[in-house]
C-alpha cells in the first residue's frame, strides 16, 4: 500500500507499507499522475544469495611509466520467490553494501601468498593492484601477480551470505 509520495525534480520518493503475509517477489506500483512502475520493487524477507559482478576480472600491476589497471566489483543480492507458474524464481534485489576481502584462488596462490602481494580491495569493492616487481620479499624475487577470489560478505541477521568472483592480477605488459 502506498503511504506517501514526494515529488522531486529527479523523480518520486514513494513510501510503502508491506503486509507481513506478503509473498516475496516483484511488485508494480502505481502513483497518480505517473506511469506505472512495472516490476520495479521487490518484496522480500531475507537475502539468500550474493553474486559478485563481474564474475571474472583482470587487473594489471603498475609501476614505472605504466599505470596500474584496477578492477571494480559490485555485490548483488538475490532472494527466491514463487513465480506465477508455481516454480521458484530468483528475485534480483540489487546492489547491497557488503564487506570485501581477498582469498587465494587455489593452493598455489595460498603458497605464494598472493593475497599479501597482489594488491588490496577497499570497502567499496575496488581492487587496487600492487606495484610490479621484481619483489625481493617474494620467493625467487617474483612479480606481485596474483590469482585471487574477491569475496563479498553480507551480515544479514544470523545468515551471512557470501559471493565470490575470480580476479587475476597480472603483469604490466
Amino acid at each position: 500500500t502506498v503511504q506517501s509520495v514526494r515529488r522531486r525534480a529527479y523523480g518520486l520518493i514513494v513510501k510503502v507499507r508491506v503486509a507481513r503475509s506478503a509473498r516475496a517477489g516483484y511488485r508494480t506500483i502505481t502513483v497518480a499522475g505517473a506511469a506505472p512502475l512495472h516490476r520495479q520493487f521487490a518484496v522480500y524477507d531475507r537475502v539468500e544469495r550474493i553474486a559478485v559482478k563481474p564474475a571474472f576480472a583482470i587487473a594489471r600491476l603498475g609501476g614505472g611509466k605504466v599505470p596500474p589497471v584496477d578492477a571494480q566489483f559490485e555485490a548483488i543480492a538475490y532472494t527466491t520467490a514463487t513465480g506465477a507458474d508455481g516454480r521458484p524464481e530468483q528475485v534480483r534485489l540489487g546492489p547491497v553494501p557488503v564487506s570485501w576481502h581477498l582469498q587465494p584462488f587455489n593452493a598455489v596462490a595460498a603458497h605464494r601468498r598472493d593475497t599479501h602481494f597482489a594488491g588490496h580491495i577497499d570497502q567499496d569493492g575496488l581492487f587496487l593492484p600492487a606495484e610490479a616487481g621484481p619483489d625481493p620479499a617474494r620467493q625467487f624475487s617474483a612479480d606481485n601477480t596474483g590469482n585471487l577470489f574477491v569475496v563479498a560478505t553480507l551480515k544479514n541477521g544470523d545468515r551471512v551470505p557470501q559471493g565470490k568472483a575470480h580476479l587475476i592480477a597480472t603483469v604490466r605488459r
